[in-house]
């Protein structure tokens, strides 16, 4: 996978996460808490600013039911 490949996978994580939050009605604190995150960890990776590592990607793809690879 070339950078640019894994920047965009895990911009459109962050984009995924805010989506389902939003759907969800849940706070950026709450998902945080989930996550045993910072709220400014969750606001920077849905904003696109931090890419979230590979293990905090991972708790957020089994979060919202869905692996990176699977959405277009």
């Amino acid at each position: 996978m070339h950078s640019d490949e894994r920047v965009s996978e895990q911009v459109s994580t962050g984009g995924r996460l805010a989506e389902w939050r939003g759907r969800r009605h849940l706070t950026q604190q709450a998902v945080a808490a989930r996550l045993g995150v910072s709220i400014a960890s969750v606001a920077n990776w849905e904003s696109g600013r931090a890419r979230p590592s590979r293990m905090a990607s991972a708790l957020i793809e089994a979060m919202v039911g869905e692996r990176a690879e699977e959405t277009p």
